[in-house]
């Protein structure tokens, strides 16, 4: 009889003369006397013990991937969350790593999520005093966008005093203001113009690599910002994958209208930049 894998995080479990428990995303194990050993030894790798280890450690890792990707759908089109969804999720260890340490706000109280129970959600300040946003039926908090934060840099600051990691790229998230003007707005989006690839399938493995859509002709992604989802695509002139490529210009869309550039918002200008400059970036003739 095996104990119950509850615990295996925290408890070692015997398996055949050894010992075995999770830390992290490792199975570690120690000899009978509890003594660490510096790898699993084979024989207990056969063990049913390891292979429940092993079971609950790939459970983990994909429920941590999942809740990444939701808390970054949440960021991504702006959706505004209930206090009491994240207030029910919140007692599961891997949705905390996920949400802890993001910037919140409600609209009037803006902080770095650092608590949360049944009755509220308890924020840091840029004061480092802690305020709290009260769950009630109609309470609901968004993860800003950083360009839209007004004292970035204060943040950005008092998440390197405090040592924060967050599990979603947003306070270190690149961003990019659009410039004034209709002429430095359009030498902007023509900066990219010629970068080549030796091969088109680079190219488009290091745009899906990264998130974003990627055909032969178009590298994209979407925002939704002020309830409208804006399109950001960077052309792309290719024929086969083998052959080589070269990027084009950077332009915006919404239902496959195309939007002046006058017309589009901080954060899908932003991400636009950040993208274009990714791929720029990975170009393989670096003298253009």
């Amino acid at each position: 009889m095996t104990e119950p894998l509850d615990d295996a995080s925290t408890h070692w479990l015997p398996a055949g003369g050894y010992l075995l428990r999770l830390a992290g995303d490792a199975i570690i194990a120690a000899d009978a006397d509890g003594q660490p050993l510096p790898a699993v030894p084979a024989a207990a790798t056969t063990h049913e013990v390891y292979e429940q280890l092993d079971a609950r450690r790939a459970f983990l890792a994909h429920h941590a991937a999942a809740c990444r990707d939701v808390v970054r759908g949440w960021f991504s089109v702006g959706a505004v969350v209930p206090v009491s969804v994240l207030t029910a999720v919140w007692p599961d260890d891997v949705w905390q790593d996920v949400l802890t340490d993001l910037v919140l706000t409600d609209g009037v109280v803006t902080g770095l999520l650092r608590h949360a129970d049944p009755v509220a959600l308890y924020l840091m300040g840029l004061d480092r005093e802690s305020v709290r946003i009260t769950r009630t039926d109609a309470a609901a908090v968004r993860i800003p966008h950083p360009i839209t934060l007004t004292r970035l840099d204060d943040w950005r600051e008092l998440a390197v005093e405090l040592g924060i990691d967050q599990s979603v790229d947003q306070l270190w998230r690149e961003i990019t203001h659009k410039p004034a003007g209709a002429q430095a707005q359009s030498t902007a989006l023509n900066a990219y113009r010629h970068a080549r690839y030796e091969r088109a399938g680079h190219l488009i493995g290091r745009a899906r690599s990264a998130g974003f859509t990627a055909t032969l002709s178009t590298v994209s992604t979407q925002v939704t910002e002020a309830g409208r989802r804006v399109t950001a695509e960077l052309g792309v002139h290719a024929y086969l994958p083998d052959e080589d490529a070269t990027l084009g210009e950077l332009s915006f869309h919404t239902d496959h209208t195309p939007l002046n550039p006058a017309d589009v918002g901080p954060i899908a200008w932003s991400e636009a930049i950040r993208m274009a400059d990714y791929l720029w970036a990975g170009r393989t003739h670096k003298d253009n």
